[in-house]
Protein backbone atom coordinates (compact mmCIF):
# COMPACT_ATOMS: atom_id res chain seq x y z
CA UNK A 1 0.00 0.00 0.00
CA UNK A 2 1.42 3.37 -0.97
CA UNK A 3 1.50 6.15 1.61
CA UNK A 4 1.96 9.78 0.64
CA UNK A 5 2.23 12.99 2.60
CA UNK A 6 -0.31 15.81 2.72
CA UNK A 7 1.01 18.33 0.20
CA UNK A 8 -1.38 21.30 0.41
CA UNK A 9 -0.14 24.74 -0.46
CA UNK A 10 -0.99 26.95 2.51
CA UNK A 11 -1.43 30.69 2.59
CA UNK A 12 -3.16 33.09 4.92
CA UNK A 13 -6.38 33.13 2.90
CA UNK A 14 -6.38 30.12 0.62
CA UNK A 15 -5.62 26.44 0.36
CA UNK A 16 -4.95 24.77 -2.96
CA UNK A 17 -3.24 21.77 -4.46
CA UNK A 18 -0.01 22.17 -6.38
CA UNK A 19 -0.06 20.86 -9.95
CA UNK A 20 3.51 19.68 -9.44
CA UNK A 21 2.92 17.81 -6.18
CA UNK A 22 4.45 14.35 -6.23
CA UNK A 23 2.31 11.70 -4.54
CA UNK A 24 4.47 8.72 -5.43
CA UNK A 25 7.73 9.01 -3.54
CA UNK A 26 6.83 10.67 -0.24
CA UNK A 27 5.90 8.61 2.82
CA UNK A 28 4.26 9.69 6.04
CA UNK A 29 1.60 8.89 8.58
CA UNK A 30 -1.41 10.04 6.57
CA UNK A 31 -2.98 10.42 3.11
CA UNK A 32 -3.27 6.82 1.95
CA UNK A 33 -3.74 6.06 -1.71
CA UNK A 34 -6.35 3.38 -1.22
CA UNK A 35 -9.86 2.21 -2.11
CA UNK A 36 -13.07 1.66 -0.18
CA UNK A 37 -12.50 -2.07 -0.63
CA UNK A 38 -9.11 -1.88 1.08
CA UNK A 39 -10.55 0.21 3.89
CA UNK A 40 -13.32 -2.32 4.50
CA UNK A 41 -10.75 -5.12 4.54
CA UNK A 42 -8.81 -3.14 7.13
CA UNK A 43 -11.96 -2.87 9.27
CA UNK A 44 -12.54 -6.60 8.90
CA UNK A 45 -9.19 -7.15 10.60
CA UNK A 46 -10.70 -5.70 13.81
CA UNK A 47 -13.47 -8.30 13.77
CA UNK A 48 -11.23 -11.25 12.95
CA UNK A 49 -7.65 -10.25 13.86
CA UNK A 50 -5.02 -11.71 11.57
CA UNK A 51 -1.28 -11.59 11.33
CA UNK A 52 -1.07 -8.02 10.00
CA UNK A 53 -1.84 -6.35 13.35
CA UNK A 54 -1.99 -8.24 16.63
CA UNK A 55 -5.04 -8.28 18.86
CA UNK A 56 -3.34 -6.34 21.71
CA UNK A 57 -2.69 -3.45 19.32
CA UNK A 58 -6.23 -3.55 17.93
CA UNK A 59 -7.68 -3.56 21.45
CA UNK A 60 -5.55 -0.56 22.40
CA UNK A 61 -6.81 1.33 19.34
CA UNK A 62 -10.40 0.77 20.50
CA UNK A 63 -9.88 1.57 24.19
CA UNK A 64 -10.51 5.14 25.42
CA UNK A 65 -7.34 6.78 26.62
CA UNK A 66 -6.86 8.29 30.07
CA UNK A 67 -4.90 11.50 30.45
CA UNK A 68 -2.31 12.09 33.15
CA UNK A 69 -4.88 13.89 35.32
CA UNK A 70 -7.28 10.92 35.12
CA UNK A 71 -9.61 12.42 32.50
CA UNK A 72 -10.97 9.89 30.00
CA UNK A 73 -11.15 10.97 26.35
CA UNK A 74 -13.10 9.50 23.45
CA UNK A 75 -9.96 8.62 21.52
CA UNK A 76 -7.94 5.43 21.39
CA UNK A 77 -4.59 4.82 19.73
CA UNK A 78 -5.53 6.50 16.45
CA UNK A 79 -9.33 6.07 16.38
CA UNK A 80 -12.27 8.05 17.68
CA UNK A 81 -14.76 6.19 19.89
CA UNK A 82 -18.35 7.06 20.65
CA UNK A 83 -21.69 5.61 21.72
CA UNK A 84 -24.61 6.48 19.42
CA UNK A 85 -27.86 5.55 21.19
CA UNK A 86 -26.38 2.30 22.48
CA UNK A 87 -24.46 1.50 19.29
CA UNK A 88 -20.68 1.47 19.82
CA UNK A 89 -18.88 3.16 16.96
CA UNK A 90 -15.20 3.40 16.01
CA UNK A 91 -14.36 5.88 13.27
CA UNK A 92 -12.00 8.40 11.74
CA UNK A 93 -12.31 11.04 9.07
CA UNK A 94 -9.75 12.34 6.60
CA UNK A 95 -9.19 15.31 4.31
CA UNK A 96 -6.59 16.45 1.83
CA UNK A 97 -6.80 18.99 -0.99
CA UNK A 98 -10.28 18.54 -2.53
CA UNK A 99 -10.92 15.07 -1.11
CA UNK A 100 -12.78 13.84 1.96
CA UNK A 101 -12.92 10.41 3.62
CA UNK A 102 -14.78 8.58 6.34
CA UNK A 103 -14.20 5.09 7.72
CA UNK A 104 -16.55 3.97 10.48
CA UNK A 105 -17.45 0.67 12.10
CA UNK A 106 -20.45 -0.10 14.30
CA UNK A 107 -19.25 -2.87 16.55
CA UNK A 108 -22.60 -4.13 17.82
CA UNK A 109 -24.22 -4.01 14.36
CA UNK A 110 -21.29 -5.76 12.61
CA UNK A 111 -21.32 -2.98 10.01
CA UNK A 112 -18.57 -0.96 8.33
CA UNK A 113 -18.94 2.08 6.06
CA UNK A 114 -16.15 3.59 3.96
CA UNK A 115 -16.64 6.84 2.02
CA UNK A 116 -14.13 8.42 -0.35
CA UNK A 117 -15.36 11.43 -2.31
CA UNK A 118 -14.66 14.92 -3.57
CA UNK A 119 -15.40 17.72 -1.16
CA UNK A 120 -18.60 18.76 -2.94
CA UNK A 121 -19.89 15.19 -2.70
CA UNK A 122 -19.81 14.93 1.09
CA UNK A 123 -23.15 16.71 1.42
CA UNK A 124 -24.76 13.86 -0.53
CA UNK A 125 -22.63 10.84 0.32
CA UNK A 126 -22.82 11.07 4.12
CA UNK A 127 -26.62 11.62 4.42
CA UNK A 128 -27.23 8.79 1.92
CA UNK A 129 -24.97 6.49 3.94
CA UNK A 130 -26.78 7.35 7.17
CA UNK A 131 -30.17 6.72 5.53
CA UNK A 132 -28.93 3.40 4.17
CA UNK A 133 -27.59 2.44 7.61
CA UNK A 134 -30.97 3.15 9.20
CA UNK A 135 -32.79 1.21 6.49
CA UNK A 136 -30.46 -1.79 6.81
CA UNK A 137 -30.72 -1.86 10.59
CA UNK A 138 -34.50 -1.75 10.54
CA UNK A 139 -34.65 -4.40 7.82
CA UNK A 140 -32.52 -6.79 9.88
CA UNK A 141 -34.78 -6.27 12.87
CA UNK A 142 -37.91 -7.03 10.84
CA UNK A 143 -36.19 -10.07 9.34
CA UNK A 144 -35.71 -11.45 12.86
CA UNK A 145 -39.42 -11.10 13.59
CA UNK A 146 -40.31 -12.68 10.23
CA UNK A 147 -38.33 -15.82 11.12
CA UNK A 148 -40.39 -16.26 14.28
CA UNK A 149 -43.60 -15.66 12.32
CA UNK A 150 -42.72 -18.35 9.75
CA UNK A 151 -42.12 -20.81 12.59
CA UNK A 152 -45.49 -19.93 14.09
CA UNK A 153 -43.80 -18.91 17.32
CA UNK A 154 -44.30 -15.87 19.52
CA UNK A 155 -41.04 -13.93 19.86
CA UNK A 156 -39.78 -13.78 23.46
CA UNK A 157 -40.11 -10.46 25.22
CA UNK A 158 -36.32 -10.12 25.26
CA UNK A 159 -36.19 -10.47 21.44
CA UNK A 160 -38.93 -7.89 20.93
CA UNK A 161 -37.15 -5.48 23.26
CA UNK A 162 -33.83 -6.02 21.48
CA UNK A 163 -35.38 -5.55 18.03
CA UNK A 164 -37.11 -2.38 19.19
CA UNK A 165 -33.80 -1.02 20.48
CA UNK A 166 -31.90 -1.94 17.30
CA UNK A 167 -34.47 -0.60 14.87
CA UNK A 168 -34.69 2.66 16.79
CA UNK A 169 -31.28 3.76 15.44
CA UNK A 170 -31.12 7.22 16.92
CA UNK A 171 -32.69 6.38 20.25
CA UNK A 172 -35.91 8.24 19.57
CA UNK A 173 -38.74 7.20 21.88
CA UNK A 174 -41.69 5.61 20.18
CA UNK A 175 -44.55 8.10 19.98
CA UNK A 176 -48.20 7.05 19.77
CA UNK A 177 -50.04 8.15 16.61
CA UNK A 178 -51.21 11.74 16.81
CA UNK A 179 -54.97 12.28 16.90
CA UNK A 180 -56.43 14.10 13.88
CA UNK A 181 -56.65 17.86 14.21
CA UNK A 182 -60.10 19.26 14.88
CA UNK A 183 -61.86 22.09 13.07
CA UNK A 184 -60.89 24.47 15.87
CA UNK A 185 -57.19 23.59 15.43
CA UNK A 186 -57.29 24.38 11.71
CA UNK A 187 -59.18 27.63 12.27
CA UNK A 188 -56.65 28.70 14.90
CA UNK A 189 -53.78 28.09 12.45
CA UNK A 190 -55.68 29.94 9.74
CA UNK A 191 -56.20 32.92 12.03
CA UNK A 192 -52.52 33.08 12.92
CA UNK A 193 -51.49 32.83 9.26
CA UNK A 194 -53.98 35.55 8.37
CA UNK A 195 -52.44 37.94 10.88
CA UNK A 196 -48.94 37.26 9.56
CA UNK A 197 -50.00 37.60 5.90
CA UNK A 198 -51.83 40.89 6.52
CA UNK A 199 -48.93 42.23 8.57
CA UNK A 200 -46.38 41.45 5.87
CA UNK A 201 -48.64 42.81 3.12
CA UNK A 202 -49.07 46.02 5.10
CA UNK A 203 -45.34 46.32 5.63
CA UNK A 204 -44.70 45.89 1.90
CA UNK A 205 -47.37 48.45 0.99
CA UNK A 206 -45.93 50.97 3.48
CA UNK A 207 -42.34 50.59 2.30
CA UNK A 208 -43.29 50.82 -1.37
CA UNK A 209 -45.74 53.72 -1.04
CA UNK A 210 -43.72 55.77 1.43
CA UNK A 211 -40.16 55.11 0.24
CA UNK A 212 -40.62 53.60 -3.25
CA UNK A 213 -38.54 50.68 -2.06
CA UNK A 214 -38.08 47.87 -4.58
CA UNK A 215 -35.23 45.82 -3.16
CA UNK A 216 -34.83 42.11 -2.36
CA UNK A 217 -36.47 42.60 1.04
CA UNK A 218 -39.74 43.64 -0.61
CA UNK A 219 -39.67 40.62 -2.88
CA UNK A 220 -38.99 38.23 0.00
CA UNK A 221 -41.67 39.78 2.21
CA UNK A 222 -44.18 39.55 -0.66
CA UNK A 223 -43.40 35.89 -1.23
CA UNK A 224 -43.70 35.09 2.48
CA UNK A 225 -47.04 36.92 2.60
CA UNK A 226 -48.26 34.86 -0.35
CA UNK A 227 -47.09 31.70 1.40
CA UNK A 228 -49.11 32.46 4.52
CA UNK A 229 -52.10 33.48 2.40
CA UNK A 230 -51.94 30.07 0.73
CA UNK A 231 -51.65 28.48 4.16
CA UNK A 232 -54.87 30.22 5.19
CA UNK A 233 -56.68 28.80 2.17
CA UNK A 234 -55.37 25.30 2.88
CA UNK A 235 -56.35 25.46 6.54
CA UNK A 236 -59.87 26.58 5.65
CA UNK A 237 -60.25 23.59 3.35
CA UNK A 238 -58.98 21.26 6.09
CA UNK A 239 -61.35 22.87 8.59
CA UNK A 240 -64.31 22.19 6.30
CA UNK A 241 -63.63 18.44 6.32
CA UNK A 242 -62.20 18.12 9.84
CA UNK A 243 -64.29 16.81 12.75
CA UNK A 244 -65.61 19.39 15.18
CA UNK A 245 -64.13 17.63 18.20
Amino acid sequence: MRIVADLHLHSKYSRATSRDMDVENIYGNCCLLTTVGDLLRWNENFRTPGDAVGKPVLDAMQTPMTLADGTKVDYGFGLFLRDDAGHREVYHTGATAGYRALLTRRIDDDLSIAILCLVFGTGIAIPVSIAWLEHRTRTRGLETLRIYAERGEEPPASVIEAVTTVTNVYGRPAHPPRPPQTRANHLAHAAASTVIAIGLAGLVWWRVSAYSEKGAGIVIASLVALFFAGSVAARLVYAYYAPEK
